[in-house]
């Protein structure tokens, strides 16, 4: 096993940026789309994306399903922008 990162940055900011890019780039591009796919109001996933509300694991295991990409990898993708905006 690895060793695990020291990741001082901001992770949400991180994670919701992310979790906000992977929705654009997929076929769920509008925030209501995703809503819709995910069973949440659009404001919901809006108030994720502003860093407003933390999603619960439940959600988003939810989002990552229809975002495509297993939430580990959505999760690695955070840290390492964490760690890249400390460099």
């Amino acid at each position: 096993m690895g060793k695990l990162a020291c990741v001082t940055g901001d992770p949400n900011k991180e994670l919701t940026e992310v979790l906000r890019e992977l929705r654009m780039s997929s076929e769920h591009r509008s925030q209501l789309k995703l809503a819709i796919a995910v069973d949440l109001s659009r404001s919901h996933i809006s108030d994720i994306e502003c860093m407003k509300s933390s999603p619960t694991v439940r959600v988003l295991f939810d989002i990552a399903k229809q975002l495509d990409m297993p939430l580990w990898e959505i999760i690695k993708k955070a840290e390492e922008r964490a760690k890249q905006s400390n460099d």
